[in-house]
């Protein structure tokens, strides 16, 4: 993980974005992220750390979308199969 943030570190914000496919607004914090990883593996004394692929805002809002989704299923707000528009 030091050498990739090393790396990461090498290139300027466009080429993180152009070279290696980073997210815009992600491109130019990535570093400092990656420290937090470092810092944490190292406190912690673990040589692996499980990275989850969406960030806490975009969990968070998946979460909500489940729970509605679970909501109206409970409720009962779907339609019956057999339901027919009628103008």
């Amino acid at each position: 993980m030091k050498g990739q943030r090393k790396f990461i570190q090498s290139l300027d914000v466009d080429r993180r974005i152009t070279e290696i496919g980073l997210n815009f607004d992600r491109a130019d914090v990535i570093t400092f992220g990656l420290d937090i990883y470092l810092k944490a593996m190292k406190w912690s004394g673990c040589s692996r750390i499980y990275v989850p692929k969406i960030g806490v805002s975009d969990g968070l809002i998946r979460d909500l979308y489940h729970r509605s989704i679970v909501l109206r299923l409970n409720n009962r707000l779907f339609l019956p199969i057999n339901w027919k528009y009628q103008a």
